[in-house]
Parts: structure tokens; C-alpha cells; sequence
């Protein structure tokens, strides 16, 4: 029941063969660049960008003392797994596709590759755990010809889910079965690992528009929603900061610092407005959209990054209440903007 609220969730009542076929990729590293994921069709960068931007965050962040040139081409895929949001709310639980399909071709990956790349998937799905320590996760074995052979039929129905108690798990599993996120289903059993561990209840609740699918039916590009969920755990419609409040309507966007920032090149075209959470992530790293992809954009230098001062904070709070964008807000709202601030207000 479950798996089949998600497919209706992401691809709509009917799902195209040929995108389809453009999002069925493993997370593939380069041959030129052992820390650069690669993407072969367009349509999955929503999900191959945040798992990519979240192992930049491990190798950057979390690994001092080396550099991208330490990488061999087996040292990444363990800190991808462990690249997952850390913020997904749901019991963990595990996809394996493709269950009764034999194994004809397993790749053979060093442990220290399956490390890296394992690090940020389970980052990211760590992030979409509702109770503390819970998570899902998405496998499948390698099929030879499977991209040739495999519909959406088939692979929905050869989908099991396994249910573990702990995001630790989660991370183990992807260390000792890196094929499962390297073969040809890789990106559709994370992000449905993703789905699955965060709750489709959880994401319906958080996208404003529910008959949008997740996943564009035509170009297979995924939304801003689905974009938000890889990088934040929360599958808001908007980039601006907390909510805004348009005709009366509450338009949901990013609450807090995250991980990993966004940018895009469609808020110079003045097509809408990033808030100062995507803007100053925790991390110097950001996915940057354009009109047709994402790319990851990073730097070592963190000084790039901060968390908000006080008067950062103020003018942001102020914002929330200047629905008209006029820097004024109505006396009667001064008392809320006070409290919003935690500061003292005493009613007249």
C-alpha cells in the first residue's frame, strides 16, 4: 500500500518509459575524478546533487588533514551512502528491488570507496527520520541488461521493504551491499528509501500542491519540492525562509540552517527569492539550479558561511511580518515581532 501511495506520489497515475529509463542509474563515480558522481540522462541530477553535495560536505568537512587528490576511485562510494539529509522523520526501513532477480554482475568495490559514498546516503536519509535514530533504506542487485529489460512494472514489483531500527544500520548495510546504490536502480532505491523513511503522510502534509507529482510526467525533472526533501529532510514547495503569507494563503519554505545550501540562477531572472537559510548553510556547499540542471558548487573555506548574528535575525523575523515587502509592519503586529524574538513585550 505504501509503495504504491509513493509511485502515485512521484510520477503521477501513469509513469513514461523513456523517463523512466533516464532515472534508471546507479551512483556512478568518475573514472577522472574519483569524488564526481556521474549522471548519464538528464532527469535524476534532483537526487544525484544532494548525494553529491552531502559527500563534498564528508570529504571537506569531516576528513581533515586530507585532500581531494588522497580519493582513489574506490574511496568515495562509502561517503555516499552516509550522504543522505539527516533530518527524515519515519521508522527505518529498507527497499530491496529486484529481490528475486539472480545476480549476474557485482561490482567489487574496496572498502574504502563503499565508505565514502555510504556516509552520505545514509547523512541523507538520516536527515527524513521522524523518531530519533530511525530510517529507511532502498536496495537492488545488479541485473545485467537491466536498463534495457526493466519497466516501471516490473521494478515496482519486485520492490520489498525492510524495516531497520537504526540510521547506524542504515549505513552498515549500504557499506556491506555498496552494489545495491551502484547498479542500475541505485537513485530510485534511495529516493524511495528516502520516501519510505520520511512518510508519505509526512511529505503530502508539506507539499502545498498534492496533484503535481514529484517527478515532472513529461520531462522527468523533479521539483523544487523533491529538491528540498534530498537537501533538507522537508519537502516544502518555496526556498524563501519560514512561511509567507500570499493572499491570505501560508506558503511554506525552509526553516532553519541546513547541511547544504541552494542557489539558483532563476532568482537573477527575478522568478523568486532565496532565503538566508539556503543562502548561508552550515557547510560551504551548495546545489546551484539553473533552467535545465543542478550542479554542486563548493569551497574549503568556511568563513564563506556563518551562523545569523542577532541583527541577522531581527531583519529576518521583521520580514516574516512585512507581508507587503514595504519595511513597515502594522502596530498591532509590533507585540508578535517582539515575541517572535524572545524578547520582553508587555501589553499595553
Amino acid at each position: 500500500g505504501e509503495l504504491r501511495d509513493i509511485r502515485q506520489l512521484l510520477w503521477g497515475p501513469s509513469i513514461r518509459p523513456e523517463v523512466f529509463r533516464r532515472w534508471s542509474q546507479g551512483f556512478d563515480f568518475s573514472q577522472h575524478e574519483p569524488s564526481a558522481l556521474v549522471q548519464h540522462d538528464g532527469g535524476p541530477c534532483c537526487v544525484i546533487a544532494p548525494v553529491q553535495a552531502y559527500l563534498l560536505k564528508i570529504l571537506l568537512m569531516e576528513t581533515p588533514g586530507h585532500s581531494f587528490s588522497d580519493v582513489s576511485r574506490y574511496g568515495c562510494p562509502s561517503s555516499s551512502a552516509a550522504a543522505l539529509p539527516e533530518e527524515i522523520d519515519g521508522d527505518a526501513e529498507m527497499v530491496d528491488a529486484l529481490e528475486n532477480v539472480p545476480s549476474h554482475e557485482q561490482l567489487e568495490l574496496g572498502v574504502d570507496a563503499a565508505m565514502t559514498a555510504t556516509a552520505a546516503a545514509s547523512d541523507l536519509v538520516n536527515q527524513n527520520t521522524m523518531e530519533e535514530g530511525a530510517a529507511s533504506v532502498a536496495a537492488a542487485e545488479a541485473l545485467e541488461g537491466a536498463a534495457d529489460q526493466l519497466n516501471p512494472e516490473t521494478f515496482h514489483e519486485r520492490l520489498c521493504v525492510s524495516e531497520l531500527e537504526q540510521i547506524d544500520d542504515v549505513e552498515k548495510y549500504y557499506a556491506g551491499n555498496f552494489h545495491v546504490l551502484a547498479d542500475e536502480c541505485g537513485v530510485l532505491l534511495l529516493l524511495y528509501t528516502v520516501l519510505l523513511t520520511k512518510g508519505v503522510d509526512n511529505v503530502l502534509s508539506e507539499v502545498s500542491d498534492t496533484s503535481e507529482p514529484l517527478i515532472h510526467g513529461t520531462y522527468g525533472y523533479g521539483s523544487q519540492a523533491l529538491i528540498n526533501l534530498m537537501l533538507t529532510g522537508r519537502a516544502v514547495p518555496y526556498v524563501w525562509d519560514n512561511e509567507q503569507d500570499v493572499g491570505g494563503l501560508k506558503l511554506k519554505g525552509i526553516t532553519q540552517q541546513s547541511d547544504i545550501g541552494f542557489i539558483t540562477l532563476m532568482e537573477q531572472m527575478q522568478y523568486c527569492t532565496v532565503g538566508f537559510f539556503y543562502k548561508n548553510p552550515k557547510n560551504p556547499v551548495w546545489v546551484m539550479g539553473s533552467e535545465t540542471h543542478l550542479t554542486v558548487l563548493f569551497s574549503n573555506e568556511r568563513r564563506l558561511v556563518s551562523p545569523e548574528t542577532p541583527s541577522e535575525v531581527a531583519r529576518r523575523v521583521f520580514r516574516q511580518f512585512d507581508t507587503e515587502g514595504s519595511n513597515f509592519i502594522p502596530s498591532p503586529l509590533l507585540q508578535d515581532v517582539l515575541c517572535a524574538l524572545d524578547l520582553v513585550s508587555e501589553p499595553e
